[in-house]
């Protein structure tokens, strides 16, 4: 049993087993492309990017709502999507140029430092270009076809990641970095999904497929908690979701 100390996102009390996420690394070939073959790619792929963020939105509420309406008005974004255009005239694929240009644009944001709203954004514009990216190769955007819910643990979530999973399947998410600010623990807080951030790295290591007792309203996780732990945790969990049962 070990106790991880983090930072609180959204509160809530759960007990459950970890799945931890881990995103995709990206590796691009190096052609030779054909450009105008790239370029109708990346036109059909902005398209159904589009209409997926789209799709989020009408299911969210307006917060998230706005969070993926951004992530789509960036897709149409002129002076993004004409460099990565350019890109692809170059002669590399739609994919690297969507990857290369969305993390120089991303990296512009983080790195203002004075500006902590545009900095939320640098993970917007992240999020949508990786999801371009995903059609372009033909991965799944809707990942973890899982058969009971989990708890979630990766380094860091994106705003679209907790709406990739069926409805109900989240207990809790645990991040290693992250903000309590972020657009993710902005979406987390709206689904009333229990939610830590900044446990570190060492909590990631060797967790997947462990039970964990996420204490998120307190800021912190056990890991392989002992019998009385649990006996707590569980105990604690009916009175909340009794008291819940009352309130409503």
């Amino acid at each position: 049993m070990k106790v991880y100390k983090g930072v609180s996102a959204s509160p809530g009390l759960v007990l459950g087993q970890v799945s931890r996420l881990e995103h995709h690394v990206e590796t691009f070939s190096h052609g030779p492309f054909n450009p105008e073959r790239e370029l109708r790619l990346l036109a059909n792929a902005v398209h159904t990017a589009q209409n997926e963020l789209d799709s989020m939105a009408e299911r969210a509420a307006p917060t998230e709502q706005a969070i993926f309406l951004f992530q789509s008005m960036m897709l149409d974004d002129e002076g993004m999507m004409n460099e990565v255009r350019f890109c692809i005239n170059a002669g590399i694929s739609a994919s690297a140029a969507m990857h290369q240009v969305g993390q120089r644009y991303a990296d512009q944001l983080a790195n203002m430092k004075d500006n902590p709203y545009m900095q939320l954004r640098s993970v917007d514009i992240l999020d949508a270009t990786r999801r371009v990216i995903n059609i372009l190769t033909n991965r799944p955007r809707v990942w973890l076809a899982l058969d009971h819910p989990v708890i979630l643990a990766a380094d860091r979530l994106m705003p679209t990641d907790l709406f990739s999973v069926p409805s109900g399947m989240i207990l809790g998410v645990i991040t290693a970095e992250g903000s309590g600010q972020s657009h993710a623990a902005i979406i987390a807080r709206a689904m009333n999904i229990p939610g830590i951030v900044q446990v570190g790295k060492d909590f990631l290591d060797d967790c997947d497929g462990r039970t964990v007792i996420l204490d998120a309203t307190n800021g912190n996780c056990i890991l392989d908690p002992d019998a009385v732990a649990r006996q707590q945790a569980e105990a604690s969990i009916c009175q909340l979701q009794r008291e819940d049962a009352e309130m409503k």
